[in-house]
């Protein structure tokens, strides 16, 4: 999934260059890529966190933080990362917080041992 959203933002950049400049809010196009990758990543993450026995109510408030960033981007309210204002870096923190507690929890953790209350272990 992450080689397909690399592609696609060289794709989008081979369409429209201007987007990537500093001080450019990014195009319709890379923002509409941006939701498309972002589905099969919930569902992903979704199926992970059962596996670790987690609800999944989480991904919720991490991808309305995902949504909340792209869309800021697009209207060009985040467009200087070296000048955020208190709203920006109040978007990314949690966002960024959330996707390292993901990362650290679907990505290097074992699933529970045996059933839990999402169905029964996938590896036995």
């Amino acid at each position: 999934m992450v080689i397909v959203a690399i592609v696609g933002n060289f794709g989008a950049y081979l369409i429209d260059p201007s987007s990537y400049l500093p001080d450019a809010k990014p195009s319709f196009g890379l923002m509409l890529w941006q939701f498309l990758c972002l589905v099969p990543l919930l569902l992903i993450t979704i199926k992970r966190l059962n596996d670790r026995n987690h609800s999944h109510i989480i991904v919720v408030a991490w991808a309305a933080l995902a949504v909340a960033q792209v869309v800021t981007q697009y209207l060009g309210v985040m467009v200087d990362p070296l000048n955020y204002s208190t709203l920006e870096w109040a978007i990314i923190t949690p966002f960024a917080l959330f996707a390292l507690w993901i990362l650290i929890e679907n990505g290097f953790r074992k699933g529970t041992t045996g059933p839990n209350r999402y169905g029964p272990d996938p590896l036995v």
